[in-house]
């Protein structure tokens, strides 16, 4: 009496098996998008860019406000007051 054979292993031999047999497709590796990677200059860029966007749009909204209209007559309004008040005062010479 002597011990049964080994029995065969199921699923065609594993993975080893498989990578041997001259018919097997050889398995891609994922991309690295697909595994999480990125490149930081890329994805700062990006990022970058998005704000600058998301700011000259807000910024370009907030110019339209009638407030910000107001407020821009304004100082407008004031420049032109200190310059008028320049205009009318005599300049002293500086002393040395």
């Amino acid at each position: 009496g002597g011990a049964p054979p080994p029995a065969p292993a199921r699923g065609g031999g594993g993975p080893r098996a498989a990578a041997a047999s001259p018919t097997a497709r050889p398995r891609r590796r994922p991309g690295d998008e697909a595994l999480g990677y990125f490149s930081t200059d890329d994805s700062f860029n990006r990022i970058l860019a998005d704000a600058r966007g998301e700011l000259s749009d807000r910024f370009a909204e907030a110019r339209e406000h009638p407030i910000v209209q107001r407020v821009s007559e304004l100082i407008d309004g004031l420049d032109e007051l200190a310059s008028s008040i320049d205009r009318r005062r005599p300049r002293r010479p500086r002393e040395q």
